[in-house]
């Protein structure tokens, strides 16, 4: 089944030369100032005998491309080196992200903020719960929703001129003899009002306009940790994470004339600033 949502896109992008601080003030389960989009995906198999492999995916678009960002996947088998089920969500697209550490997609509860300092990732290890025996022959049972399965996962999408924050709305249980996936539809910011202009002194970028390599510069007591780069038509065309640098140097390569965006994560800010190679 494939599940499309269409976000407002320009295709149009005026060149800015001011820089921008996002800070998100999305709430999980919150529908203020989102634009709610249903899924219906409902996954369910209750009996697991023996020669059972089933994998089932659904897939979500939230950027509105027409292409898969989210794959959720649900599999359930009892084979000799593996009896159980396990429940989670891949990222097929550079411009999602998820809220996730080292144990899994992280759970949040309704009015659980969803902000740029929270823990994201982009290829997380994507578990929402699992519990089978493996090769090992020990139980393995884990992820933030085994214990308690209803919660919101937290999404940020990166888009042209704006980063929008939402959550999904996901019920997943698992043992070793059945497997249960429910996603009922995700939010995402239907207007970005969380942008206020940021100081100056956040980041230098420079030369500006460029004909070759552009420096980005802290000039906050912080470093560097994540940079993305656009160009005007939105499409996300580099993703560092773990700079932990003051500087960095965006090379052009073969890459042509015209405008682009940069996004760099200083501290806690998250600081857009638009550019032009020559």
């Amino acid at each position: 089944m494939k599940n499309k949502t269409i976000l407002p896109f320009f295709a149009t992008i005026l060149f800015v030369s001011l820089s921008f601080s996002i800070v998100a003030q999305v709430q999980a389960g919150a529908l203020t100032g989102m634009e709610y989009t249903s899924l219906a995906i409902f996954r369910q198999e209750l009996s697991n005998p023996f020669g059972t492999f089933l994998q089932f995916e659904d897939d979500a678009d939230l950027t509105g491309n027409g292409e898969a960002d989210l794959t959720f996947v649900s599999t359930l088998a009892n084979v000799p080196d593996f009896v159980g089920a396990m429940t989670g969500v891949d990222l097929k697209s550079a411009a999602v992200q998820v809220m996730a550490d080292q144990d899994g997609a992280l759970r949040l509860e309704g009015g659980d903020p969803i902000t740029a300092a929270g823990d994201w990732q982009d290829v997380p290890p994507g578990l929402f719960a699992f519990d089978f025996i493996g090769l090992t022959g020990q139980p393995q049972v884990g992820g933030h929703w085994y214990d308690n399965s209803s919660g919101y996962l937290g999404i940020r999408v990166f888009m042209p001129t704006d980063t929008l924050y939402g959550w999904i709305d996901v019920t997943t249980a698992v043992n070793q003899q059945s497997v249960y996936l429910k996603i009922d539809g995700f939010a995402l910011e239907s207007v970005v009002n969380s942008v206020e202009e940021a100081e100056e002194t956040d980041l230098r970028l420079f030369p500006n306009p460029a004909a070759g390599s552009v420096r980005l510069e802290s000039s906050a007591d912080k470093p560097l940790s994540k940079m993305r780069l656009f160009d005007q038509h939105g499409k996300l065309l580099i993703a560092c994470d773990g700079l932990a640098q003051k500087s960095y140097l965006l090379e052009r390569q073969d890459r042509p004339s015209g405008i682009y965006w940069v996004e760099v994560q200083v501290g806690e800010r998250l600081v857009r600033r638009s550019f032009i190679w020559l």
